[in-house]
């Protein structure tokens, strides 16, 4: 129990001062938000704040007093600044396709002051404030009331779970269904029972914002018009209506999206999270809204916890409290600073810190030109370079022009044997990898992005199988470009140099397996 908040006997050992001057526990010291040495052994970079954000750091985290000589006392932010029940409102009425580049239809985070943030989502300021900083009004006469656990409580409206078909014509509607009076909505629910009993109901989407209701219900056949379809309608006559979290066992209680924080709360675009539909995990994450942190990815793939750490314990935290991630850290960075993670964990990087590859392409040429001068300019960058983001207009441009100009593969539609731009070009360009200029993995995505496939591959990105006798014909004009003996058909033979393909990045994976399989009947023993 040494340096606990919390006495032998079970109480807060800190009732009657601030539980952020405590000396350790899950969240005190050990995280980034309540750690006052964050701009010491960290990455020292902007907090790219939004104005829920900024409110948080004027009022809460920096509003004590200093000690003489010392500065502004950074005691950090609670635990009741993040899960608050203006979180949950943020949460319930934006409506974004891509939070991160800010494709949004309503985004109540990104308005520029905390007065306007609470008009997006029906409040007064001062409502905002006692959701975001709650407090008991014994202690601050301004306090209408104790928000702590408004979260939780039924008087409170509750954000949306999902769009299920309902019947306000009967329960005969619902067929074949089965349809159950809701007396909380007034609706017959549309369920189907399991060999116990047990309902289920029918979700047509998980997508509860009011355009995505609105399109099922102007579209009830067509679900190529639905933003983000589930399951079709099965009754007639009936609709589709978006429910809240207590409409479920125990809902209210929820720890999953909507009930959870969001970095976006917070922080400005792209510091953000992605949006559910572009890391699908339903009932954790959902379309049109801010997914969860830990099940967010971001730098082409990686996780978010990859670079920051836990949720409860994110980089750079408190030496005295936790010195095991303390180290971790800093064993990881190439400069031996203590989290997030930079830029040198994974790459070759100057003395800025910047990734070689980006800074020095980005000084002379491409999209990036003039961009990236710091390490927080790659930051930002990096956080925009998800696994959806288009690689032509990106990784391509830091040498060649743009809109794909510089492509020297085939136009979309043509036929091998017009390839008439496909030059020795083509084969610097096969060569890229090998080479170091950028890995297979954008190779075939640069690929998929021009053409709609990978060269050579038998189908589409989208999985459908594509004409065999033109992957015939690819195969041998991609291997000419580097071979004597054009459209001549090729010969395959487990030898070092046809490894060498594979790893060496001269040909996709997916291609190199089936070709092998192919002419070799074997995986040349890999």
């Amino acid at each position: 129990m040494d340096k606990y908040p919390i006495t032998k006997g079970g109480d807060n050992a800190n009732a009657d001062g601030d539980n952020r001057l405590g000396k350790g526990g899950c969240f005190v010291g050990r995280d980034v938000h309540s750690n006052p040495l964050k701009d010491v052994d960290g990455a020292e970079t902007d907090e790219h704040l939004n104005a829920v954000g900024q409110w948080l750091k004027a009022n809460v985290a920096r509003n004590q007093a200093g000690l003489a000589g010392h500065g502004e006392d950074k005691r950090g932010i609670w635990c009741t600044n993040c899960h608050t029940q203006l979180s949950q409102e943020l949460w319930r009425a934006e409506d974004c396709d891509d939070l991160i580049n800010g494709d949004c239809l309503a985004n109540p985070r990104a308005e520029a002051t905390l007065e306007d943030v609470a008009k997006a989502v029906g409040l007064t300021e001062q409502q905002a404030i006692e959701y975001l900083d709650p407090k008991n009004p014994a202690f601050d006469a301004s306090y209408s009331q104790d928000y702590t656990h408004a979260p939780w409580s039924p008087a409170i409206p509750d954000a949306n779970v999902a769009t299920i078909e309902v019947s306000t014509k009967g329960p005969g509607a619902c067929a074949p269904l089965t349809g159950v009076y809701n007396p909380d909505f007034g609706v017959d629910v549309c369920v189907s029972q399991d060999g116990d009993g047990d309902p289920s109901v029918n979700i047509l989407s998980f997508c509860t914002t009011a355009d995505c209701v609105s399109r099922i219900n102007n579209n009830r056949s067509d679900q190529t018009q639905w933003r983000y379809p589930a399951n079709p309608f099965q009754g007639t006559g009936t609709v589709a209506a978006a429910v809240p979290f207590s409409a479920a066992t125990d809902g209210r209680d929820h720890w999953l999206a909507a009930g959870e924080p969001h970095c976006a709360d917070c922080h400005a675009a792209p510091y953000v999270e992605q949006t559910g539909n572009q890391s699908p995990l339903p009932p954790f994450n959902y379309p049109a809204k801010a997914a969860l942190m830990r099940y967010s990815k971001g730098h082409q793939g990686i996780s978010c916890q990859g670079c920051h750490e836990s949720i409860h314990g994110l980089y750079p935290v408190g030496p005295a409290i936790d010195n095991t991630t303390y180290a971790q850290a800093a064993a990881l960075n190439h400069d031996g600073s203590h989290g997030p993670l930079k830029c040198g964990t994974c790459h070759a990087v100057e003395a800025n810190g910047v990734a070689s590859w980006i800074y020095n392409l980005s000084q002379t040429s491409g999209l990036v030109r003039g961009q990236i001068n710091s390490f927080d300019d790659a930051v930002g960058w990096a956080h925009t370079y998800t696994d959806q983001a288009d690689v032509l207009n990106s990784t391509c441009q830091n040498c060649h022009g743009a809109n794909g100009d510089f492509f020297v593969l085939p136009d979309p539609g043509s036929k091998p044997e017009d390839w008439s731009n496909v030059s020795t070009a083509s084969s610097d360009y096969l060569m890229h990898a090998g080479q170091g200029v950028t890995s297979r993995l954008m190779m075939d995505k640069a690929e998929v992005a021009h053409l709609g496939y990978v060269l050579g591959d038998k189908h589409f990105a989208d999985g459908t199988a594509r004409d065999s006798a033109e992957v015939t014909a690819e195969r041998e004009q991609l291997c000419s470009t580097c071979h004597s003996g054009a459209n001549a058909p090729y010969t395959v033979t487990c030898s070092e140099g046809w490894k060498q393909h594979l790893t060496k990045g001269m040909v996709a994976e997916s291609v190199w397996e089936d070709v092998s399989e192919d002419k070799t009947s074997s995986l040349c023993g890999w």
